[in-house]
């Protein structure tokens, strides 16, 4: 089986692989979300556990940040002709975000109801695979990714994955020597 790190359109199956703790989620045309996981807007991909805070509480500021960026951006589509076929579409979707901005600007964080709201919009404008880097543990520098682990760690010791490689087959006799060596150290 391959593993990619997004979903990939022209596949049957899609894997994930959490960038913190490498657990690996896979199914059949699914998204990050449907395998039970997260990707922030830089692309990092991570189990929901990871999160401290889940899309439940979600913060209106990120909401409202998400909503902006997207009508700004489908009104920039619109103003340049760049919206093609699809005009109706987009004037149509502008006008409901615009409804969804003004609900979300009366919203108060710290009542339980206005939270299912705040889920409700969040699950909507698709924040799951788009996770803010303010509710990222990688971006926040709470987490290191275990690839920035190994890069810093090549970086750190003037080296690269080919030299590290022609190190351990020279140290090794066997995958199983190694993964002893591991095991103990």
């Amino acid at each position: 089986m391959k593993f990619r790190k997004s979903f990939v359109t022209n596949s049957s199956s899609s894997s994930y692989i959490c960038d913190i703790c490498g657990a690996v989620e896979s199914g059949f045309d699914c998204s990050v979300d449907d395998v039970g996981m997260y990707e922030c807007v830089v692309g990092h991909i991570m189990c929901q556990d990871h999160l401290k805070q889940r899309k439940k509480d979600a913060s209106i500021d990120d909401l409202l940040g998400t909503l902006h960026k997207n009508i700004t951006r489908y009104n920039k589509l619109l103003q340049e002709d760049q919206t093609r076929d699809n005009t109706s579409y987009v004037e149509k979707w502008l006008t409901e975000a615009e409804g969804d901005l003004v609900i979300a600007l009366s919203l108060n964080k710290d009542d339980g109801n206005d939270k299912y709201t705040i889920y409700d919009l969040c699950e909507k404008y698709d924040l799951n695979c788009n996770l803010p880097s303010s509710q990222c543990p990688i971006c926040k520098m709470e987490v290191i990714s275990r690839n920035n682990i190994i890069e810093y760690f090549l970086k750190n010791n003037n080296t690269d994955r080919e030299k590290l490689a022609l190190e351990v087959k020279e140290k090794f006799k066997s995958y199983d020597d190694l993964c002893e060596y591991l095991k103990n150290k």
